[in-house]
């Protein structure tokens, strides 16, 4: 099966992902070599990171959101 243009996932190198996503270049070069939140690939001894991939890490990490009211009445949600 061949990949086409459209298809293809779009690898980028950490200096080029880090402002895309809003981390520093020091963050991602120490989340590689420790915790590994964020997804990459070594190629040749390149590392790449696809930028949908990331996307998807990072969404699946979201905390907090909206939150419920508490009734006047009784102190509960």
């Amino acid at each position: 099966m061949q990949l086409t243009e459209a298809a293809a996932p779009l690898f980028r190198t950490d200096a080029q992902i880090a402002p895309l996503i809003g981390l520093s270049l020091s963050f991602l070069r120490k989340d590689r070599r420790t915790q590994r939140v964020i997804p990459f690939v070594r190629v040749k001894g390149r590392i790449l990171y696809d930028l949908e991939r990331v996307r998807q890490s990072l969404l699946a990490r979201e905390e907090g959101g909206q939150q419920k009211r508490r009734s006047a009445r009784t102190g509960t949600t």
